[in-house]
């Protein structure tokens, strides 16, 4: 549980360099009484032109040193800041990623509360919850809100007025948010993290998102602290083992035990019958992506590795370094972010590195995983920064300053929500809707 706790501590608690804005260029009025001289310049002293011939190549030799712009490096904005739609009070913490949606944001708050507002800044509703709520457990499917609070409850809001639909019991808690697909909630529950004893067996649920009911249950010998990836016909779950047989690691790093045992599995998403599973040490899995008929996982000893939705057979496995921060699969690329400070960009066939795009300052680096759309990846910094880069090639489209959250962006069209430390909610338009570079996917964790 000691490795446990480590994996879910905050890393954005760590301080770094505060991005200022730019000083504003200053209009010095001409003097009309000046003329330029005309005629030939005047020659240099015979010293100073000495001077200039002995300093003249050790500056363009310096010159020549600078670094220019390039693909994967830091260089100046090319867009004007995003838009500030609107800042409100709301009283949510900072340490979860707040949820959008097509009709507005949702907050889980410090308590019971889960509050919802539209895209122009006005509260909707508040809705309170049986017991205190997980605030990374929120999901949306349509127009019904999911969410997991302490005790086992599963409650669905309708995310238009906030009025209850259903409530559920389920055995251990919903921690992660739920995979939300074709009208059903796939969940993976644990009894394992942050207060809890550690002590049952984990479940993976499909809800039906209307009215609850339980399409299908499955033990495992799991704890579930990640969302649920589909892929071509296959339901994957993954998260830490309580033990038992392993297989050799599939990492390159074999022999380390940081983390304690994987499990990884998958199901017939209609059936809920196990295809295969399997357990190795890797850490417990901290993040879940697939796609077509290849999944990949993040480990808590911090290795990425590919695997086959078949028979669970690896791929390949990549060591990104330190802590990676999140993993994002779009368009056959993987994305990660490190607490190296970089963003990382990954050939989702072969983990053949693509780009690289590191981030100034110290201990800045990107909150959890990019959205991603319409080629462009947008994601928010531990040193207060807003950064999108083109998907494709890593290059820089904008940078500004926003709030130091813990938390990472939530976006859905061109809109761009982040929680404040002061407990505050910002709206950003970070372009025009044809230029969107973000979507509130009801997939995203």
């Amino acid at each position: 549980m000691k490795a446990l706790a480590r994996g879910t501590k905050d890393l954005g608690e760590e301080k770094g360099e505060k991005l200022l804005p730019p000083l504003p260029l200053l209009a010095v009025p001409r003097d009309p009484s000046f003329s330029p001289p005309t005629g030939p310049h005047p020659a240099p002293a015979r010293g100073a032109r000495a001077a200039l011939k002995t300093l003249l190549p050790l500056f363009l030799l310096l010159l020549s040193a600078l670094p220019s712009a390039q693909p994967g490096k830091p260089d100046a904005p090319s867009s004007p800041p995003p838009l500030l739609l609107w800042s409100i009070p709301a009283g949510a913490g900072d340490t979860a990623p707040l949820l959008a949606g097509p009709e507005g944001v949702y907050a889980a708050g410090k308590n019971r509360n889960l509050s919802s507002f539209d895209w122009q800044g006005r509260k909707r509703w508040t809705y309170e919850a049986p017991s205190p709520l997980w605030p990374h457990s929120l999901a949306l499917s349509d127009r019904v809100l999911l969410a997991g609070a302490r005790g086992g409850w599963v409650v669905a809001i309708e995310a238009g007025s906030g009025r209850e639909i259903w409530r559920r019991k389920v055995e251990g808690e919903l921690v992660w948010a739920p995979l939300a697909e074709g009208g059903s909630f796939f969940l993976a529950t644990t009894f394992a993290g942050p207060g809890l004893n550690g002590r049952g067996k984990g479940r993976v649920y499909r809800l039906r998102a209307g009215d609850g009911e339980v399409l299908w249950a499955r033990e495992t010998d799991s704890f579930g602290l990640t969302t649920p990836a589909r892929g071509r016909g296959v339901l994957v779950v993954g998260g830490g083992s309580y033990g038992g047989e392993n297989e050799p690691d599939p990492g390159p790093r074999s022999g380390e035990e940081e983390g304690g045992h994987s499990f990884l599995a998958a199901l017939d998403p209609e059936s809920g019958e196990i295809i295969w599973q399997r357990t190795f040490r890797n850490g417990f899995i901290r993040y879940l992506e697939a796609e077509g008929e290849w999944g990949f996982y993040l480990g808590y000893e911090d290795r990425v590795c590919a695997f086959s939705l078949l028979d669970g057979s690896t791929r390949w496995c990549r060591d990104p370094g330190n802590w990676v921060t999140g993993m994002k699969i779009y368009s056959s690329t993987l994305y990660l972010g490190s607490a190296n400070g970089f963003l990382l960009a990954l050939e989702a066939r072969s983990g053949r590195e693509i780009w690289r795009y590191d981030l100034p300052g110290v201990f800045n680096y990107p909150l959890g995983p990019p959205v991603a759309e319409e080629g462009k990846l947008a994601f928010n910094t531990t040193g207060g920064e807003m950064y999108v880069l083109d998907a494709s090639h890593g290059r820089l489209r904008g940078r500004w300053p926003v709030p130091r959250s813990r938390a990472h962006l939530a976006a859905w069209g061109s809109k761009a929500v982040l929680p404040s430390p002061e407990g505050e909610i910002q709206a950003y338009l970070l372009s025009r809707p044809s230029e969107a570079v973000g979507r509130g996917d009801e997939n995203e964790r």
